[in-house]
């Protein structure tokens, strides 16, 4: 005999659409944030030293650096950590559906969207 799901509310909560896996998701992107943010860091920095040949700076408010640089170094590190984190939590959402059999708590499908 299976024992039933804990309820909230006097509602029963099904996998994939309250409290225990709100936190799992929040947990879940989280860490894939994580590890997004460490590695677009490192990519960024790669891809930077292939370029200009230099490392990449590390204080934007150094006056002795020039504005370009600056500006470049910001550009190219906030772009790659906006690709690695929608990368991330995609591939997250993912494994998530093929899981529990839904989307995360949260992540709203095309049709929902086009329905407010």
């Amino acid at each position: 005999m299976s024992r039933p799901r804990a309820t909230h509310g006097g509602r029963r909560d099904p996998v994939g659409s309250g409290g225990g896996s709100r936190l799992a998701w929040r947990v879940v992107a989280g860490l894939t944030a994580f590890a997004a943010a460490r590695l677009s860091g490192r990519a960024a920095a790669l891809v930077w030293r292939f370029v200009t040949g230099r490392r990449p700076p590390t204080r934007a408010d150094n006056p002795d650096l020039r504005l370009g640089e600056t500006i470049g170094w910001t550009a190219l590190s906030a772009t790659a950590l906006a690709v690695a984190r929608t990368l991330a939590r995609r591939k997250a959402a993912g494994y998530w559906r093929r899981s529990t059999g839904n989307l995360p708590p949260g992540v709203a499908t095309p049709s929902d969207r086009d329905a407010r």
